[in-house]
């Protein structure tokens, strides 16, 4: 086995047709792995993500737990946050809907975005059943934190007649709520037909077994979607095979 200490640059024979297919942009990540190490390589490193992935969630009290925005608790991990920046700054979203608030940390942290970018427009809808966790630092900002079950249908309706009274049209989704297999399934029923053409829908903790039976059962049925790999590109992520570009309607 090589060594993974070895750093140095190997020269792999890659069929011309593979080549075509990763070029294609939609496994960039791969390609360049492909190009610059060896299988052994690529092994050993899969097993360090996976293996710091796992510890970096099981220490949870030192990290996710303790991450915040501007004193205000997260539970994300920041290599993500860093990605919802990038998104943001590509996408330009006139809304972005969130579902599952808790502290208003994310909301928070995504309504700066929007405020740095200048979409002074654009509005981040958060949808929690219990918003009197929210701290006041996320109350202060024009959030729209909506009191409501994501997986109900009135909620939808709710968030579509904003849309069409503000005129917002470049939509955002992210999922973050309850974890079983069954409620994430609802919401992908319910939320990802909102997602328009060009933009991202992000299922969040698909390192847990509930989200990611949904999303593997789903993502067979829905090739409108397109994996987004490189969202994955800092290694840790809490939202492996949970990142999606719509591509069609």
């Amino acid at each position: 086995m090589s060594d993974v200490n070895d750093m140095r640059e190997v020269e792999v024979e890659v069929a011309p047709e593979i080549l075509e297919e990763l070029r294609k942009g939609k496994a960039i990540g791969e390609f360049i792995a492909y190009q610059r190490y060896s299988q052994a390589q690529r092994d050993e490193f899969a097993r360090i993500i996976k293996e710091f992935n796992w510890l970096y969630y099981q220490l949870y009290q030192q990290t996710w737990l303790n991450t915040r925005w501007r004193g205000v608790p997260t539970q994300k991990a920041p290599t993500d946050m860093w990605i919802y920046q990038e998104l943001i700054h590509a996408i330009q979203p006139d809304v972005i809907i969130e579902t599952g608030s808790y502290a208003g940390g994310s909301a928070l942290f995504l309504q700066d975005m929007l405020r740095l970018e200048k979409l002074h427009h654009s509005m981040v809808v958060s949808i929690d059943v219990d918003h009197t966790r929210v701290h006041e630092t996320a109350r202060k900002l024009p959030i729209r934190f909506l009191t409501a079950s994501s997986v109900e249908p009135a909620t939808v309706a709710e968030v579509k007649s904003l849309m069409l009274m503000f005129n917002l049209k470049k939509v955002m989704v992210v999922l973050d709520s309850a974890h079983t297999k069954e409620h994430v399934a609802k919401e992908l029923e319910l939320w990802a037909p909102l997602v328009s053409v060009g933009s991202v829908l992000v299922i969040e903790d698909t390192n847990v077994d509930g989200v990611r039976e949904a999303v593997e059962e789903w993502r067979g049925q829905h090739d409108e979607f397109q994996p987004e790999h490189m969202c994955e590109k800092f290694m840790l992520t809490f939202n492996r095979d949970g990142y999606y570009e719509k591509v069609r309607a």
